[in-house]
């Protein structure tokens, strides 16, 4: 692993914790649609490539939105989908973004 990957990782994606408050409000995020434990049980059985995968991350956060439980956070869709913990609006530095939100999405819900 290079410097690069070491910044954008600080923790080994292998070692996710499903009990923090960021994963918990992610999958949250990634569920906030009825359908959404059926669509990625289909995603999963496809595999999706990481375009697709990003795709099927922004459909999933809709244009915007967020919720207050477990804790308060936010998500945008579109293009490049982000996702914001600890905040209630899509301004400032996305928590998950880009590469790392794509490689943690795929190892939360096991997509090949």
């Amino acid at each position: 692993m290079n410097i690069f990957q070491l910044e954008l990782f600080p923790e080994a994606v292998e070692k996710i914790d499903l009990n923090t408050p960021k994963i918990q409000c992610l999958l949250s995020s990634l569920h906030s649609f009825s359908g959404a434990k059926e669509r990625w049980s289909a995603r999963k059985q496809q595999g999706l490539t990481d375009r697709e995968l990003e795709a099927a991350i922004a459909y999933e956060f809709g244009i915007w939105g967020g919720a207050t439980h477990p804790f308060s956070h936010t998500h945008k869709g579109g293009k490049q989908p982000k996702f914001w913990l600890g905040d209630d609006w899509i301004y400032g530095k996305p928590t998950f973004q880009g590469r790392k939100l794509i490689d943690l999405v795929r190892k939360l819900l096991d997509i090949p």
